[in-house]
């Protein structure tokens, strides 16, 4: 084949170019890699910088370690060099040609750059030095050529590795590489998802039927009379031995080169599992996509034409709130452009006029811009309002949070992109911050953190924290109404160390001070240890937060709400309970993070009786229900408490937890309309007397099943007053 390539390193002079020389026959990665393991392992004795001065001695027709001296030529001019190849015709006065990495190269398919350090072949196409389709490993047999059995084996599996990996080069070059790029990641997809369809493309590695001469594919690992020596069992162990690792390293390859095609980044293959959507959490690193910009490919697989790289920093109604670099910014700028720039060619190609197109675009979707370092959103044809333009600022660090809160941006999969804008970590490196659970404050790391705080008596209250990192105390804290500082450092957590802490925090996005800091760190320790103590007695810990997420109060609740109508029920009685002129939030701790119980808008009013006629059973079934609380005993009573969601104290008497069950009861009945302040109050012998009543008077014209016996005062159907629930619908 006269495929052109060329075979050389990098200039260690000048690591902007590299040196080369030209092979004028067979250059494809199919012949040219195998050939050129068999020159380092044989001609060049496994020395790589040898094989280098070798290729860079002549210019070539082609390459060959079989090459003698007695070789016959084709071309006037030509001369075998043993072991190595047949130099070219054009080699008498050449040198070595210097070629810059920059750019393409001319009237040549593939170039290889080895590295003799590493003993690896970078494999580029022509048009494109930067990134190398593959690096080759030199691999061959070992010297010498005689080998123990268990040597054979290990040879034949390096063989044979090598040759799966030559076959899978192969497929790609025939299957992904030159196709339509929709067409190679549809082919991987299928490929990496077990399609038979596809792996039915893959070619099988095998080898000549085995007898007294070895295969082909083993001709130069084992000379044929030792061979013969083989037992048949043995044959068959270094045939499958190499079959095996063939095959095992054609699927290895085929990922690869699958996951070159797929892989939004660099191509390398690069596993980044570490920053799929189901592990994103506040203050770590993904990869964002809006949800307009999800495709379906031809076989379901969702495909992204760009994410971009961000850490995620709130949620909004469900979707994500991301910063992100300037660059980030940019290109999400650009592809608002780029958006603008299709529909507006799409509606001219359906017979819009230029200017009805543009004003659609218009009305359609807004502008962005930068100006200087603010990035303009220019909406106001898009809501009819002049005033509908944002102005998206820079933060300290210079990083843009773009249209959080108003776009349903998400976190995708960056498998799924077929590009990505922004750095991404390594595996590791992907929490850029922690979120404090109750301060909210951000942190550089959770491993520090109060583990005790003792306090002193004085105007105003002041306390001696000891800051611990990784639970060793490392520091200590005065910290007061008058501000907090640090006292003392020791050698493991030096001044450097606290320094470069606080440099690192923020609060919603701005650098704080060390008092702050100081007083988030005590916050997190105080509400921590009420939450435990909370849960500790079988309760809950709540809070209640002002309008700029301060917290304003904090409840223990016990027992502990049992459902979500329980933790509703509850949000509404701690806001009538426990008002606060600046109270915005009610929220409960579920022991990972603080859950909404209920806002601080409206009254729940109360629904006028004259508004509102309550029939008999709404009235029969509250009398009796409250009648009934008398017969609980307490486990009951607190059990009846978790379901209606009602605080109670564990230091409470019996008597006193049935009151607030009985008052809650008559406020739920004030809700539903009843009247219950002119309702009579039964004992709970007078209670289940009227419940027999009620149900005998009901079931009057009905026969009762045989067998059945009547509710008696101790009876089990009698002792469980009604719900709330079932009081205000009638049940």
């Amino acid at each position: 084949m006269s495929t052109h390539c060329l075979v050389g390193t990098i200039n260690a002079d000048d690591p902007a170019t590299i040196r080369v020389r030209h092979v004028h026959f067979d250059g494809h990665p199919t012949n040219i890699l195998p050939t050129l393991d068999r020159i380092w392992s044989t001609t060049c004795a496994h020395d790589a910088t040898a094989l280098l001065e070798a290729l860079l001695a002549h210019e070539w027709s082609y390459l060959d370690a079989d090459v003698t001296a007695d070789t016959s030529v084709t071309f006037a001019g030509e001369r075998p060099v043993p072991g190595v190849g047949v130099a070219s015709e054009f080699d008498v006065g050449s040198t070595v040609e210097a070629l810059p990495v920059d750019g393409p190269v001319d009237h040549v398919r593939w170039v290889y750059v080895i590295d003799p350090a590493q003993s690896t072949i970078a494999v580029y196409e022509a048009a494109e030095l930067t990134t190398p389709l593959n690096v080759h490993c030199l691999t061959g047999p070992p010297a010498p050529a005689a080998l123990l059995r268990a040597e054979l084996l290990a040879a034949a599996r390096s063989v044979g590795a090598t040759v799966g990996q030559h076959l899978a080069d192969t497929w790609a070059q025939d299957t992904l590489n030159g196709r339509a790029p929709a067409q190679a990641r549809e082919t991987a997809w299928r490929m990496l998802t077990g399609d038979p369809a596809i792996a039915r493309t893959l070619p099988q590695p095998d080898l000549s039927a085995p007898g007294d001469t070895p295969p082909a594919e083993l001709a130069g690992l084992v000379e044929e009379p030792n061979w013969s020596t083989l037992t048949p069992a043995h044959r068959t162990k270094v045939l499958d031995a190499w079959r095996t690792a063939a095959r095992t390293a054609l699927a290895g390859r085929v990922a690869e080169h699958c996951l070159h095609v797929l892989n939004p980044t660099d191509g390398a293959g690069r596993d980044l599992s570490h920053l799929h959507p189901d592990r994103l959490r506040i203050g770590r690193v993904g990869v964002f996509a809006g949800d307009w910009s999800c495709t379906e490919g031809p076989s379901g697989q969702i495909r992204i034409p760009m994410g971009y790289a961000g850490t995620l920093i709130d949620r909004w109604n469900g979707w994500a709130v991301f910063t992100c670099t300037r660059t980030v910014a940019e290109a999400i700028v650009a592809e608002q452009q780029a958006q603008r720039d299709r529909l507006q060619a799409d509606l001219i190609d359906r017979g819009r006029s230029p200017d009805d197109a543009a004003r659609e675009v218009d009305d359609a979707m807004g502008t962005m811009r930068f100006n200087g370092d603010t990035i303009v959103v220019d909406e106001t044809a898009v809501y009819g309002d002049p005033s509908a333009v944002t102005r998206i600022e820079p933060d300290r660090d210079g990083r843009y949070v773009v249209m959080g809160g108003s776009w349903c941006w998400q976190a995708v999969d960056p498998h799924d992109c077929d590009r990505i804008v922004g750095d991404l970590p390594a595996p590791g490196q992907e929490q850029q911050f922690v979120e404090l659970p109750h301060s909210g404050m951000w942190v550089p790391h959770d491993r520090l953190r109060v583990t005790h705080l003792q306090k002193f008596p004085g105007t105003p209250a002041a306390s001696l924290a000891t800051l611990a990192l990784d639970d060793k105390p490392v520091a200590e804290a005065r910290t007061s109404a008058d501000g907090s500082a640090i006292t003392r450092l020791s050698a493991a957590f030096g001044r450097n160390d606290w320094t470069g802490y606080v440099a690192g925090c923020r609060r919603y996005g701005v650098p704080v001070s060390e008092t702050h800091i100081l007083d988030a760190l005590v916050t997190e320790h105080q509400i921590g240890q009420a939450a435990r103590q909370a849960e500790a007695d079988g309760g809950v810990l709540t809070r209640l937060l002002d309008a700029d997420g301060t917290i304003l109060r904090l409840r223990p609740v016990w027992p502990a709400p049992r459902d979500y109508t329980a933790r509703r029920q509850l949000g509404q009685r701690l806001r009538q309970l426990a008002p606060h002129p600046q109270g915005r939030l009610w929220q409960w701790w579920t022991g990972a993070g603080w859950h909404h119980l209920a806002s601080i808008t409206g009254s729940g009013a109360i629904a006028d009786p004259a508004q509102r006629q309550p029939n008999v059973g709404q009235l029969l079934a509250h009398i009796i229900a409250e009648a009934l609380y008398e017969r609980l005993d307490r486990d009951h009573m607190v059990h009846l408490a978790a379901g209606e969601g009602i605080p109670l104290d564990p230091r409470m008497s019996d008597e006193q937890i049935r009151d607030l069950l009985r008052a809650a009861h008559r406020e739920s009945g004030r809700e539903a309309g009843l009247p219950v302040d002119d309702l009579p109050t039964l004992s709970a012998a007078e209670g289940l007397e009227l419940g027999r009543l009620a149900a005998s008077g009901a079931d009057a014209d009905r026969p009762a099943p045989t067998g059945q016996q009547e509710p008696s005062e101790h009876g089990d159907h009698a002792t469980d007053p009604p719900s709330q629930q079932e009081n205000r619908d009638g049940r």
